[in-house]
């Protein structure tokens, strides 16, 4: 039910909180606690999302340029060329991690401190892995902005150009 959702939700999101803790009489959720996972990176590395299974991946390696938050060789990752998609199974989270090649990534790298830029989910369709993630911008002759889409994961890695490698986690079998 609707409860069970949020209490999941604010899990996730606010390790180790109590649950009773989190939001105030007025509805209001408090995001200045110290529990409260800002970056992805720690929301991968809480566990909650499942199991980092990057190492275990085809072509996994230690990022080689960390950013303001987090030193290089601090997390592994699989660099899009190197991804094998066939390895990624149905319900994993891929995490996408910025390309400090392309010049807005590294600024959000440099300036936030972030790793991660993206999330999805992925979806098994025969031999094809789609990706389900929230849309803020269109990809011209595949969906329009705004909205949850479904996409081939290969498309989206080779048509959005911010992002240069993934991490995956997963949950229990």
């Amino acid at each position: 039910d609707a409860d069970d959702a949020l209490r999941v939700a604010l899990a996730t999101r606010f390790a180790g909180a109590p649950l009773d803790s989190l939001v105030d009489s007025a509805g209001r959720v408090n995001y200045d606690r110290p529990e409260h996972l800002d970056y992805s990176l720690d929301m991968v590395r809480s566990g909650h999302w499942g199991v980092d299974i990057t190492s275990t991946l085809t072509g996994a390696a230690a990022d080689s340029v960390g950013s303001s938050r987090y030193p290089a060789g601090s997390f592994e990752e699989v660099p899009e060329a190197a991804l094998q998609v066939k390895e990624l199974r149905e319900g994993d989270i891929v995490w996408f991690v910025l390309d400090p090649a392309h010049p807005a990534a590294r600024k959000l790298r440099e300036d936030h401190g972030l790793v991660i830029g993206h999330i999805g989910i992925v979806v098994v369709e025969g031999e094809e892995r789609r990706l389900i993630h929230a849309a803020s911008s269109p990809l011209p002759g595949e969906y329009a902005g705004g909205r949850v889409v479904w996409v081939p994961l290969a498309t989206y890695l080779a048509r959005v150009e911010r992002y240069g490698a993934v991490i995956v986690t997963r949950f229990a079998d």
